[in-house]
């Protein structure tokens, strides 16, 4: 994307089938509580974050850019968070349940997912910024000039170097990791055949390895070197 000359003329046609997709399959889940009187519709409000998230853009930075792609209406990043603020954590994690089931049962219907796949799960971190006593902020390395960060873990399947992820879980810093990855290779079981699961290193604790094993899954991870 050249925020002068908007998408590549050779991608455009792949981007804009894209977003139709997108707005066809997805949009349905995430309707925002709006009032009747409202300036905005809701597809001038998911247009803006699905532009932040192809961008892989913060929602102030993806409204200015996004207005340079399409002028004319468009909300501030201060109108989106406001309306985003009316749900609770708990309602946007179903409504994102609910689009990923979407997604799946779509590129289900176009026959992938026939065979055995291969799973992997992994921790996904996405930088913060705001007021550090968050529950759901955790601490770590520092990166991209803070120490703290949503942290999310995630099931994608791999298929020949790509990732198609099923299911995404956020984990505060209280959450049990055991019983996160239970959740995630539950939910698979119940949708695809799994042949092996791959996890990297940061997975390899007693607790997570037993769950592996009482889940009856065939599983690759790095060891961690120690003196056992």
């Amino acid at each position: 994307y050249d925020p002068n000359k908007g998408f590549r003329s050779q991608t455009a046609g792949n981007i804009r089938s894209f977003c139709r997709l997108v707005k066809d399959t997805v949009y349905p889940c995430l309707r925002m509580k709006r009032n009747k009187n409202t300036v905005y519709s809701d597809e001038d409000f998911l247009d803006v974050l699905t532009h932040a998230a192809m961008t892989h853009d913060f929602t102030h930075n993806g409204c200015e850019t996004f207005r340079l792609y399409r002028p004319g209406k468009v909300p501030t990043s201060t109108v989106i968070l406001h309306h985003i603020r009316k749900f609770s954590s708990e309602e946007l994690l179903q409504r994102s349940e609910e689009a990923f089931e979407r997604i799946f049962n779509l590129a289900k219907s176009y026959g992938l997912f026939k065979n055995s796949v291969d799973l992997a799960i992994d921790y996904t971190d996405l930088p913060y910024y705001g007021d550090k006593t968050d529950s759901m902020i955790v601490g770590g390395k520092k990166h991209k000039g803070t120490n703290f960060s949503y942290r999310f873990i995630t099931l994608n399947v791999v298929v020949d170097g790509l990732r198609f992820t099923i299911k995404a879980l956020p984990r505060g810093p209280l959450a049990s990791e055991q019983k996160l990855v239970r959740q995630l290779l539950e939910y698979a079981k119940e949708r695809v055949t799994i042949r092996y699961v791959f996890l990297d290193r940061g997975f390899f604790n007693c607790k997570t390895i037993n769950e592996l094993k009482d889940l009856d899954v065939k599983f690759l991870m790095p060891a961690v070197a120690n003196t056992r």
